[in-house]
């Protein structure tokens, strides 16, 4: 074989695999819900009654008011705790900066039920919509604080010093250093954080579905009912094309902003110790926010579930265990575990293998183009909500040629679906930065493929993967949106569990959701912990 036909086919074929996956479990699911939408028999009529029917303009506007408020206190808290980070070494920064991730992967039926906990099993009534709207957008504030902080810092870090000395020596002000120097530096990073917590918050499922009511749902949530409830397929397709317009809005103006952090910004760290009696103020102000965002929610679940009506104790974890299995009410906390656990192992290594392969792939792209289109289309789950998945995966896999919907594999590949993009997003600037002379020498001293890649490549790689590793075993213990519509009722994971049990009436089933919460938290704190002990040597600036 020719040099030249084996640098082709070398990348192709570590391609090949990524490419068959997303066409086949993402792409073909979501053409699914296109076709299903676009082929009715007047489908402008079909828009109309989207945008016209009170009901689901209701939905329409709620999802877009709480998505912009979220947004905005959001950024307005992130951006103080970007400047500490930014701008000042202090003992404990890199904990610190590791723990922010914690409710980052937390399952939003976590913070659901944190958020639940805090304002009541009842919650609030139905009519005070600000009350509700409050609870959502705090919910969302705690979800999405951390990719405010860490994207800004990371930018924050490496502006060009020489610009903010040269502004201090012409005698601009504190206010004037901000608005003229900071802000124009900064607004690329500022603005893509916001665009992907707006995001997160506007295809927002599990946090609004356990704290919403009849007048507080998104169109997720929508979609989610007019699917499993309704059985009107045809108005959910309706609904995810409006939904996958603005993500698509979403996701390219994100991108855009994500181009220009690495073109504004240099590798000059201008962190410093903390000297006037200001910056101690403020330092220790932003620490006390951070850890109420990184600690309440576990903290308000933690204490719920030992909190019983005759004091401390471990009442609702006995509960949970010891219901009757014939009753309607019972799900087995012990096979709930075990299915998350086997879940979160598949998943792994299906969005690891597939994820590293794509990584691999877009490292070795030249062509600036193509390169930054298949960047396009390995991120696309990652914009895409994952009822929208969910949904599409009943549309394809239910029929008789293709049918996966009683299959085991059919969770864990649409967990991997929605991981994948993180892993490459975690693993690719690593093999972008790795030293091409390695593999040149190793090929140079005779080592076959297998060789480089168990003595090589994988040593090189192996913080990176593992932390890829940590958060598509996060992703998938915590996922809930996919899940609802494709797990079966004899295999329900941990999040199906909780939400089940909170829709159930009475005080003792409140205290069994805070106490598998707690179980789903242990889970995930085993995987925090990986992420954090080699989150320090990944390459990642999310990390």
């Amino acid at each position: 074989m020719s040099r030249s036909r084996r640098r082709f086919l070398i990348p192709a074929l570590a391609a090949a695999p990524a490419v068959v996956f997303l066409l086949v479990f993402f792409l073909w699911p979501v053409i699914a819900i296109l076709v299903r939408g676009f082929s009715q028999s007047n489908v402008g009529e079909s828009f109309a009654n989207v945008f016209t029917d009170p009901v689901l303009r209701r939905v329409m506007q709620f999802t877009l008011i709480e998505s912009v408020l979220s947004t905005v206190a959001c950024v307005v808290l992130g951006l103080a705790g970007a400047a500490t980070f930014a701008n000042f070494s202090f003992r404990g920064k890199s904990f610190l900066r590791a723990a922010i991730v914690i409710p980052f992967v937390m399952p939003t039926v976590v913070m659901g039920v944190a958020m639940l906990a805090l304002i009541g099993r009842d919650g609030l009534s139905p009519v005070q919509f600000s009350g509700t709207l409050a609870a959502i957008v705090l919910a969302h504030v705690f979800f999405n604080y951390a990719i405010v902080t860490q994207t800004v810092s990371a930018a924050w870090s490496s502006l060009d010093r020489s610009l903010i000395d040269s502004a201090k020596t012409l005698g601009a002000s504190g206010f004037q250093l901000a608005r003229s120097v900071y802000f124009p530096l900064l607004r690329p990073a500022i603005l893509a954080a916001a665009s992907l917590v707006f995001l997160f918050s506007f295809t927002s499922f599990g946090i609004v579905l356990i704290l919403g009511s009849i007048n507080q749902r998104t169109i997720e949530v929508e979609i989610y009912e007019q699917t499993a409830k309704f059985l009107r397929l045809e108005t959910a397709a309706t609904l995810v094309i409006v939904q996958l317009v603005v993500i698509a809005a979403v996701f390219v103006v994100s991108g855009y902003f994500n181009r220009r952090i690495e073109q504004r910004t240099t590798n000059v760290s201008v962190a410093r110790p903390v000297k006037t009696k200001g910056e101690r103020v403020f330092v220790v102000l932003n620490i006390a926010i951070m850890s109420v965002v990184i600690f309440s929610p576990l903290l308000v679940v933690i204490g719920k579930s030992f909190s019983t009506p005759t004091g401390w104790g471990w009442q609702w974890y006995v509960d949970i265990f010891s219901q009757r299995k014939g009753s309607t009410a019972f799900v087995s906390p012990t096979d709930a575990m075990i299915n998350s656990f086997l879940y979160g192992l598949v998943t792994v290594l299906l969005a690891v293998v597939v994820g590293a392969l794509a990584a691999s792939t877009l490292a070795r792209a030249r062509h600036g183009f193509w390169q930054g289109l298949a960047d396009v289309v390995v991120s696309l789950p990652l914009g895409t909500s994952a009822v929208t998945v969910g949904f599409g995966y009943i549309l394809v896999f239910s029929t008789s040629g293709f049918d996966l919907r009683q299959s085991f594999w059919i969770v864990p590949i649409a967990h991997s679906v929605i991981a994948m993009p993180l892993v490459v997003r975690i693993v690719l600037p690593s093999m972008k930065r790795r030293d091409m002379a390695i593999d040149d020498a190793a090929k140079v001293l005779g080592a076959t493929w297998w060789q480089k890649l168990r003595h090589v490549d994988l040593p090189l790689l192996r913080q990176p993967l593992t932390v890829a590793a940590a958060f598509a075993f996060a992703v998938s213990l915590g996922e809930f949106g996919a899940t609802a519509f494709l797990a079966r009722p004899d295999r329900p994971t941990l999040p199906i569990a909780i939400y089940r049990t909170l829709g159930r009436p009475g005080e003792s089933t409140f205290g069994q959701a805070m106490a598998l919460s707690v179980i789903l938290m242990v889970f995930l704190a085993v995987a925090v912990a990986v992420i954090a002990r080699n989150a320090k040597s990944s390459d990642s600036s999310f990390l």
